[in-house]
């Protein structure tokens, strides 16, 4: 999703903090960092999607 191109900065940001998501979960740390500086650059204005960054964000943030 993110290779072809979305229609807005959500869906895009969306689309990066799943691929971080993803990294955290396989404890890719580094590309967890990368995909959610990605995600965060878009500067989303869904609520959700932001809550979901600084979640994200204090997970990395935590020694890992």
């Amino acid at each position: 999703a993110v290779g072809l191109g979305l229609r807005t900065p959500n869906d895009l940001a969306l689309a990066q903090l799943n691929l971080a998501h993803i990294a955290y979960i396989q404890k890719d740390f580094v590309n967890a960092r990368q995909a959610l500086a990605a995600a965060q650059s878009l500067q989303p204005t869904d609520l959700m999607i932001k809550d979901n960054l600084q979640k994200l964000e204090a997970a990395l943030g935590r020694g890992n």
